[in-house]
C-alpha cells in the first residue's frame, strides 16, 4: 500500500477566511480588479437549493457572465475564476480529468466514504505517494 505524501500546511495570509465565502470571493474579485465594485453591487444571488445548501460561491460569481477585464472577449467563467483563485491562494491548478484516475489505486489507499467524508480527491499516485 503507498501512503499519501504529507503536504505542509500553508498558513493563511491575513484577510483570507477559513472557508470560501461569496463576500470574500467577491471583495477579492473588486481588489484583483477581476470586475468593478458596480459590478458586485448588481451581483443576483440566484435562489435558495431545495435542500438548504448554499451555492458555491464560483458558481454564483460565473452566473453572473462578468467579462474578464483582463482579457477582452472572455468571461469569468468556473475555470477562468478556479485559475484565478488557485493563483492568488499561491496553489497549484490542476485540472481533473476523471477517465485518467486510477480508481483502483486511489481507493487502495484511501477509501470512497472515506474521501467523501473529508472532502478529498486523490489524483495520481507514483512511488513517493499518492
Amino acid at each position: 500500500m503507498t501512503k499519501a505524501a504529507p503536504i505542509p500546511a500553508r498558513p493563511r495570509a491575513a484577510g483570507d477566511p477559513a472557508s470560501l465565502t461569496l463576500k470574500w470571493l467577491i471583495d477579492e474579485m473588486v481588489a484583483g480588479e477581476l470586475i468593478t465594485r458596480s459590478s458586485a453591487r448588481q451581483l443576483i444571488e440566484p435562489p435558495a437549493r431545495k435542500d438548504g445548501a448554499l451555492h458555491h460561491p464560483l458558481f454564483v460569481a460565473a452566473a453572473q457572465e462578468w467579462p474578464d477585464r483582463r482579457t477582452p472577449g472572455r468571461k469569468l467563467t468556473v475555470e477562468v475564476l478556479t485559475q484565478w483563485l488557485a493563483h492568488r491562494s499561491h496553489l497549484p491548478y490542476v485540472r481533473i480529468d476523471p477517465l485518467k484516475l486510477d480508481v483502483s489505486t486511489i481507493t487502495d489507499v484511501v477509501s470512497y466514504a472515506y474521501a467523501s467524508r473529508r472532502g478529498i480527491l486523490p489524483i495520481k499516485s507514483g512511488p513517493t505517494g499518492i
